[in-house]
């Protein structure tokens, strides 16, 4: 026999409670003295002990009328072999294991492996379990087939070699797009697909770090049947720091000591700098950092000190020394995961431009169209701009970006013959940028322009360019400031150009339809013009720059008109720093080789995965069609960010959260649940009443006879 409440079973003890009362000895508790009395001889009072009791009948009849109601009261039943051997019914587990970065923690893996062998060790044999591992994206480690085809013993061994080798990868976090994944292979497993509707237990082992992505959980429907129990793990340090290198055009403009620029130039050499972001996370210890940069030796060079606050971030300038440095290291932080910031130092790019003219007969230099070409400032720390008039220096083949043969921009200030002028269409037909000036009036112009645009235009009609005549002066007008060419002036402080006057210009007629008109005089001529030839540009300039044809080169619109002119022929140069864990590369590039990579990384480990993505930090060297190209891969900002998120917080996109039960919890539920059906199957407290009341009525009988 077993009692559903034996608490109440100690009411049974109220039976001794008379017969002990009985026993006790009595006597007086204190002396009062009468005046009276005070000459006589004190008698104290003769004390006996009641040890003999009377009536035994009643006393047994009340006694075990008390011990039946008491009985009652806890409720007995008689349990079956069958029940007190059977095992808990089986549940569905999904075990989701979060490997992003920021596991990588102190501390934080070991704790998180820690709680999957309890988890694991908590399952009963008729459990059905799923693994499932996630970073950026998830991955099934152990599905619910395999585990079904599994006896419990094999089952779990099983379970625990398919985390054998995981570890932390280099990966973001993707959090929502995770619990989605684990949801569905909850929710779609064989037990729910067959009518079961018990719920699903979807476990979370993560570090639940507030920079992890949930919004993909917006647009799921979370199943009603799956309850999301949340075991954050935590590692030794609660904080963490990290540093960031900025883009060298300067993403922030207050940082400390070089609010102007990031480059500057010094004694004749250059000297850049780099702007750093240094963040402090709430909850770290340590206030006061030293940033350092470092080599592919593994080299320090120019360290400096930095304090930032916890919770606060700071940005300073560094200067970058000469040497070939690969990255920026934070000292003083606690957890060294992503103390190193890598970069990429752009090597200076080469370029031509080609000038096509013959002012060998202009004595003045200021009649010079090259003179005051070679006076615009194209050279940069990123390029050196070289102005030729060597025409074998214009390729017929695609311009190519960073090669020493690369010719960008051809700039023509006369009329070319046809072999001259098919070569200039075939450079421009490739992506290169043909700038024609119409300096002077010439009547092969039109030839020239002709053949040009033909080349692109099988249909286009004759050009005809003529002199235009002016009573004084022409002014721009009607100026296309949201193309290319004028956009960097576009601003109101910058878009006057009523200064740039011009004496004398060409008119030009016949143009094909494609082309587009940037700029016209205030008489409706066109001013500036471009046709699009292949993978490049036709611009033509109706005037020339000179002093004695117009004021433009000597405005302040002319050097920012040629930069803009220049970039059109360029290609854009590939940024070896943009990259982060977890982009992906064209399949055209073999694996990286690692130049410089974390401490402890090894040098011969894979640097992409099976989709071509990037999957770990460092600077690393890539070949494609020969050439090599020098990248800086960086982690994600946001792993960087360990906050941990309040788990509520998940419940606002509609996650049930709920926590899971052990086998011997669920077991011991299971057994409670049988124990109270079998009771109030039994109902054996009715009984015990009832023989209670009879007992308690024989015994009113019983002292009425005696009365």
């Amino acid at each position: 026999m077993s009692l559903l409440a034996p608490l109440y079973f100690a009411g049974a003890l109220a039976i001794g409670l008379p017969i002990l009362f009985h026993l006790i000895r009595r006597q007086p508790k204190g002396n009062i003295a009468f005046s009276s009395l005070m000459f006589l001889k004190p008698t104290p009072p003769r004390l006996t002990r009641r040890s003999r009791l009377d009536n035994w009948l009643l006393l047994l009849i009340r006694s075990l009328a008390i011990l039946l109601l008491a009985a009652a009261f806890a409720r007995p039943f008689f349990r079956s072999e069958a029940v007190t051997d059977s095992d808990a019914s089986g549940q569905r587990f999904v075990l989701l294991l979060d490997t992003s970065a920021s596991m990588k923690r102190v501390g934080v893996w070991e704790h998180a492996i820690g709680q999957v062998d309890r988890v694991i060790g908590e399952l009963g044999k008729n459990d059905q379990l799923a693994i499932v591992a996630f970073d950026h994206e998830p991955r099934t480690l152990f599905p619910f087939e395999q585990s079904d085809e599994l006896a419990a013993d094999q089952r779990f061994s099983a379970a625990r070699l398919s985390l054998q080798d995981l570890a932390p990868s280099w990966q973001d976090s993707d959090l929502g797009r995770a619990l989605v994944y684990a949801a569905d292979i909850a929710a779609a497993s064989e037990a729910y697909q067959d009518g079961d509707q018990r719920d699903a237990n979807l476990i979370l082992i993560s570090d639940m770090q507030s920079g992890s992505e949930i919004e993909s959980l917006q647009r799921f429907t979370w199943p009603e049947n799956v309850k999301l129990d949340v075991r954050a793990v935590r590692g030794k340090n609660a904080g963490n720091a990290w540093a960031r290198i900025l883009q060298s055009s300067g993403e922030d403009a207050d940082a400390e000591g070089d609010p102007s620029g990031a480059t500057s130039k010094r004694s004749g050499s250059r000297t850049e700098k780099r702007r750093v972001r240094v963040s402090n996370a709430v909850g770290t210890n340590a206030s006061d950092f030293r940033l350092a940069w470092m080599t592919a030796e593994n080299k320090t060079i120019d360290a400096m000190p930095v304090h930032v606050p916890p919770g606060e971030s700071r940005t300073v300038s560094l200067p970058l020394p000469n040497a070939d440095v690969t990255s920026l290291v934070l000292s003083g932080d606690e957890e060294p995961y992503d103390n190193a910031a890598y970069l990429v130092l752009p090597q200076p790019e080469t370029a031509n431009i080609v000038f096509v003219g013959d002012e060998e007969n202009k004595q003045d230099p200021r009649d010079r169209l090259l003179y005051y070409l070679k006076q615009v400032p194209f050279d940069t720390p990123q390029r050196m701009v070289t102005i030729t008039t060597d025409t074998n220096l214009i390729p017929d083949g695609p311009v190519q970006p960073g090669n020493a043969e690369s010719t960008p921009m051809v700039v023509v200030t006369q009329p070319v013959d046809d072999a001259m002028a098919g070569r200039i269409g075939r450079f421009a037909d490739a992506g290169g940028t043909v700038l024609l000036v119409l300096s002077e009036p010439d009547a092969n112009w039109s030839s020239t322009l002709t053949a040009l645009f033909e080349k692109s235009d099988e249909e286009a009609p004759g050009i005809e360019v003529s002199e235009a005549k002016l009573d004084d002066y022409a002014m721009l007008s009607h100026i296309d400031f949201e193309h290319p060419v004028f956009l960097p002036m576009a601003d109101p402080q910058f878009n006057d150009f009523t200064k740039a006057r011009f004496w004398s210009h060409r008119q030009i007629s016949g143009l094909p339809e494609a082309t587009k008109v940037l700029a016209k005089f205030d008489n409706g001529d066109p001013a500036l013009i471009e046709h699009s030839v292949g993978d490049g540009h036709l611009i033509v300039l109706a005037a020339g720059w000179q002093p004695q044809a117009s004021q433009l080169s000597l405005s302040t619109k002319f050097i920012p008109l040629m930069f803009s002119i220049f970039d059109r022929g360029r290609r854009a140069r590939a940024d070896g720093n943009r990259y982060r864990v977890g982009d992906r590369l064209d399949e055209a590039f073999g694996n990286p080789t690692p130049i410089a990579a974390p401490e402890g990384d090894e040098s011969e480990l894979t640097t992409l995965d099976s989709d071509n993505r990037l999957n770990r930090p460092g600077v690393f060297r890539m070949d494609q069609d020969g050439k090599t190209q020098t990248i800086a891969v960086n982690l994600v900002d946001s792993e960087s960010r360990v906050e941990p998120m309040d788990a509520t917080s998940l419940e606002k996109f509609g996650v049930l959260l709920g926590k899971s039960q052990s086998n011997v919890a669920r077991k011991e539920s299971e057994r409670q649940s049988k124990d109270v059906e079998l009771e109030s199957n039994q109902k054996l407290w009715q009984w015990l009443m009832a023989a209670a009341m009879g007992l308690l009525v024989t015994e009113t009988l019983l002292v009425r006879i005696r009365q």
